[in-house]
C-alpha cells in the first residue's frame, strides 16, 4: 500500500477517536456559561427599609442600599444614570457565594433630587472582556453597549434567592419568600436596571 494511503487512514481514524481535538473544538465553541446573582435594593426613609421595586417613587432625601449575592466569581459594575449623565460608582470583582451591600453595610446612597429620574443599572460579567468600553464609553454610548449586552444575556428573574436581606438589624423570617433576595440569571452576563421618579 502507497504511503500516502496509510497516512490518510491514521487520520482518518484519528478523527473518529472519542475526544479528538476537533470534537473537543466543537464543544468548546458551543458552551454557553449561565451567570446567576440574587439582587434587590432597599430604600431608606427615616426609620424604615422597604424593598424596592423595578419601577419606584421615591423622594429627594431617601437613601437606598444594593444587595448582591453572586453564584460565580463575577466582574460587577454600578452604573446611576440621570439626565446629568452617566456615573460609574462602582467598579470590582465579587467573589463566589459572598454577601455585598453597596455601598457597605453601614453606609448608603442618597437620592440629591437633581434628576427627576435615575436610573440604577447593575451590570456583571463572567469576564474582564467588557471592561474596557464600560469604562471608556459615556452616557447615550454606555446605555446602547449596555442594551445590547441585556440582549446578548436574555436576563431573566428566576426564583426567590435562599438568602434574606437584613433590615434595620433585624433578620426576618427565612420562610418568608417575600424576605427573599430575587435570583436572576443571564448567559455570560446579567444587568438588572431599577427605575426611579424623584420628587422634589
Amino acid at each position: 500500500m502507497p504511503m500516502v494511503s496509510v497516512l490518510l487512514l491514521i487520520y482518518l481514524a484519528f478523527l473518529l477517536l472519542p475526544g479528538s481535538l476537533t470534537n473537543e473544538t466543537i464543544s468548546i465553541a458551543n458552551t454557553s456559561d449561565t451567570l446567576t446573582a440574587q439582587i434587590d435594593i432597599t430604600i431608606l426613609s427615616g426609620n424604615e427599609e422597604r424593598y424596592s421595586k423595578p419601577f419606584e417613587k421615591v423622594r429627594a432625601g431617601e437613601k437606598f442600599r444594593i444587595h448582591l449575592k453572586p453564584y460565580n466569581k463575577s466582574y460587577i459594575w454600578i452604573i446611576n444614570s440621570s439626565a446629568e449623565g452617566t456615573l460609574i460608582i462602582v467598579d470590582s470583582i465579587l467573589q463566589k457565594g459572598s454577601y455585598y451591600i453597596f455601598p457597605a453595610t453601614n453606609q448608603s446612597y442618597i437620592f440629591d433630587g437633581k434628576a427627576e429620574v435615575e436610573k440604577i443599572i447593575i451590570v456583571l460579567a463572567l469576564t474582564s472582556e467588557s471592561k474596557e468600553k464600560i469604562g471608556n464609553l459615556k452616557d447615550k454610548n454606555l446605555l446602547a453597549y449596555l442594551t445590547e449586552l441585556t440582549k446578548q444575556s436574555n436576563s431573566n428573574i428566576a426564583e426567590k434567592g435562599d438568602d434574606i436581606i437584613n433590615i434595620s438589624g433585624n433578620l426576618r423570617d427565612l420562610g418568608s419568600n417575600g424576605n427573599r433576595l430575587n435570583k436572576y440569571s443571564g448567559i455570560n452576563y446579567l444587568i438588572k436596571e431599577f427605575k426611579f421618579n424623584v420628587k422634589r
